[in-house]
């Protein structure tokens, strides 16, 4: 029993050895409770394959992750792999959707209407806004979309579409 300990030991020490010289990064691993994708993770701590890293880097990893304000909690560790090393993090999300009903009454005017907001649309740090309200003198229909980071490149994406109707009683 207590060689058997041993050998457990030894093995887990040997899996836990420092990275302190820099390595590329030859990939990302996303776990925990997330629905992030491992593509978004390196955008998220701002990282690129064949980038040099150690474990000196984690808390600065750790530190842009957080700052997306999308992680209740936040771990990042290096796990050696051939050529480098992969960047796994284990995350738990925070709640990234809202909804709500709204209701407006005044005189002869009454709507009612849903709004929504998801702020990691996919596990894709993408964002959606939607509201729509109808009502028996005014409806509006407004729609927002955006992606910070377009299939995996800097250029962002947006697109808004507003719908209002009006009807006039005078």
């Amino acid at each position: 029993m207590r060689v058997a300990l041993l050998i457990v030991l030894c093995v887990a020490t040997a899996h836990a050895e420092p990275i302190t010289e820099p390595q590329p990064i030859v990939g990302f691993r996303v776990r925990g409770v997330t629905k992030l994708r491992q593509r978004t993770l390196g955008f998220l701590a701002h990282l690129e394959k064949g980038e040099l890293v150690s474990d000196a880097s984690i808390p600065k990893i750790v530190a842009d992750l957080i700052s997306s304000e999308l992680f209740k909690k936040v771990e990042v560790t290096l796990e050696r792999a051939p050529g480098g090393v992969l960047v796994l993090a284990t995350l738990v999300d925070k709640h990234s959707w809202f909804a709500a009903p709204t209701l407006y009454l005044l005189g002869e005017r009454r709507a009612v209407g849903v709004g929504f907001i998801e702020n990691n649309l996919a596990g894709y740090n993408q964002k959606l806004l939607f509201y729509g309200q109808y009502g028996s003198h005014e409806s509006i229909l407004f729609l927002t979309y955006f992606d910070p980071c377009v299939s995996g490149t800097p250029f962002t994406w947006r697109f808004d579409i507003y719908g209002y109707r009006r009807i006039l009683d005078e």
